[in-house]
């Protein structure tokens, strides 16, 4: 009887136990997204376009240069937020589409770039006074393959090394090109960041990926053509975050450690 109660005992310690690791680690769970959640200024999605509409020409693209239309000042164009999307600011304002328009700034791929600041912009008047600033800070990879000519249908290639455009082979529609783009955004100049990430696109629907990589191939050449961006904003952990938990870990490693001695 006396070792039936003990095994009991025992038995009930080690549920208790258990039950304390769940608690903790659902504790510290709640916790870290609410505050990720809490913090975060920027997120959702954003598709951009050019001031001229999406079907006007957007973007002039040479071998190392960017330049985008229709231009806002001497180095930056302009662009507009489109209908698909939903990105908030502050404490959850919306950005409202066709009417809150920014500013995008031309670039030269050189060994020093980026990061960009202020890469993109959008300054809002209403209902809150807000800047949204899109910090770029990589772009590409590019592709491995450098032989555009013989690339396949669907198949890819850069028209040179370390070249960040991603040219596809569509066939009878023509080629597409993808530029990646990584970085960091705030509203009003702020502390808290978040990430965002995506693909700037545009189409050639009268060349193949060889004569484009022919016309980069004089350092004077350039192609003029539409251009459309879509991103993601998303939440970057805060030191706070990470603090709460690496003590929810510890926590954890503790209550096992106590319930492996008892």
């Amino acid at each position: 009887m006396r070792f039936q109660k003990e095994r009991e005992r025992n038995s009930s310690m080690r549920n208790n136990s258990k039950r304390g690791l769940v608690f903790t680690a659902i504790g510290v769970l709640a916790c870290l997204s609410f505050i990720s959640v809490a913090s975060a200024s920027v997120l959702g999605t954003i598709s951009e376009s050019s001031c001229n509409g999406s079907t006007a020409p957007g973007v002039t693209v040479t071998w190392n240069t960017i330049t985008w239309l229709p231009p806002a000042s001497g180095t930056t164009g302009c662009i507009v937020a489109g209908s698909g999307s939903n990105l908030t600011y502050g404490s959850g304002t919306l950005l409202a589409t066709s009417t809150d328009t920014g500013t995008i700034k031309d670039l030269t791929l050189t060994a020093g770039f980026p990061p960009v600041d202020n890469f993109m912009t959008f300054t809002i008047t209403a209902p809150a006074s807000a800047t949204l600033d899109f910090e770029l800070l990589a772009v590409g990879p590019g592709s491995t393959n450098y032989l555009c000519s013989s690339t396949g249908f669907l198949g890819t290639c850069s028209v040179a090394a370390g070249s960040p455009f991603v040219l596809t082979n569509e066939g009878p529609a023509g080629t597409s090109v993808g530029l990646i783009a990584t970085g960091l955004v705030t509203d009003n100049g702020g502390t808290t960041w978040s990430n965002w990430a995506g693909t700037f696109n545009t189409s050639f629907s009268n060349l193949t990926p060889g004569q484009i990589q022919g016309i980069f191939a004089d350092p004077t050449g350039s192609i003029t053509s539409t251009q459309q961006g879509n991103f993601t904003a998303s939440i970057v952990p805060e030191p706070a975050s990470m603090t709460l938990l690496g003590a929810g870990l510890i926590a954890i490693a503790m209550a096992a450690r106590k319930r492996r001695k008892a």
